[in-house]
């Protein structure tokens, strides 16, 4: 919660600081949730000064990253929020590498929100982009993702 505050202070190192700490307490206690919200901050961070350079192409790449650190302790809305920027982003730069991933990730954040219609639509559309750009590591990934999600 120290970063939590420090980051509304707009504290970068003590934010920082106090992320790594919990990270470390996290990982020696096993304790899942902690460790992925820790995780969070410092990846927020890097965001914000890879923005600073003004370069784009890897923005989308990691507004999905964050976006599944959401989805893996519940935070599925927040997940979802940062995969509109994402998709967003990829579209005003025609950024087009990631469009599988993104999908995938979007699929397994509306299972978090109970709906599984629209998720099963994120990996037809995630498989069909992946294969039509020989992107065979992601179709890989959604085909895995939707066999043990929605089966």
């Amino acid at each position: 919660m120290s970063a939590a505050v420090s980051q509304g202070f707009e504290d970068t190192d003590a934010t920082l600081e106090f992320a790594r700490e919990t990270i470390e307490l996290a990982s020696k206690n096993a304790f899942a949730y902690w460790l992925a919200w820790a995780t969070i901050l410092p990846m927020l961070k890097g965001l914000r000064a890879y923005e600073d350079t003004g370069a784009q192409v890897f923005k989308p790449h990691a507004l999905t990253l964050i976006a599944d650190v959401h989805r893996s302790i519940g935070q599925y809305r927040e997940g979802l929020a940062f995969l509109d920027e994402a998709k967003a982003c990829a579209e005003r730069g025609e950024i087009r590498f990631y469009d599988a991933e993104i999908l995938r990730v979007k699929a397994e954040l509306l299972i978090g929100i109970d709906d599984p219609d629209n998720a099963r639509r994120c990996y037809e559309k995630a498989l069909e982009i992946a294969s039509a750009q020989g992107a065979e590591s992601l179709r890989l990934r959604a085909e895995e993702s939707r066999k043990k999600t929605i089966g």
